[in-house]
């Protein structure tokens, strides 16, 4: 268990998300998925409301495809980093999900084929959709 360093009902204020009334982490997942949120995004909300751990939450997505492809589309559309390489494009993805290179790469790949990618923006304030083209 994590310990909160936010209330969960202030998190999923502060955040524009709904309050889990009761479900279960993966049933939350589910919503969240369904509300067009990516993996990362997800995994931060299931640690802030569940106390789970980063590695706990893994389990969750196991069934998630479509917010894992949202959080790498949005890494491969960042427009901070311009310059990155095909290469550091992998090792990003590998270290922010927790994969081999392999897999990451094969991720990339699935995206770049995927042609209905909508991503959300994370900040409630600003929050619009994104898509990958």
């Amino acid at each position: 268990m994590v310990k909160h360093m936010i209330d969960p009902i202030q998190f999923t204020k502060m955040m524009g998300i709904p309050n889990p009334k009761g479900e279960s982490a993966k049933n939350y997942c589910n919503t969240l998925e369904e509300l067009g949120f990516d993996e990362i995004f997800i995994r931060k909300a299931l640690m802030a409301i569940f106390e789970l751990s980063y590695d706990t939450c893994t389990a969750c997505f196991n069934d998630l495809e479509r917010a894992k492809l949202k959080y790498i589309a949005m890494i491969v559309d960042h427009k901070s980093h311009p310059n990155r390489t095909p290469e550091g494009l992998i090792m990003k993805v590998a270290r922010s999900l927790g994969t081999s290179t392999e897999e990451a790469a094969e991720w990339i790949a699935r995206v770049d084929a995927s042609e209905d990618l909508t991503y959300l923006d994370w900040f409630p304030r600003t929050r619009k959709n994104f898509h990958h083209a």
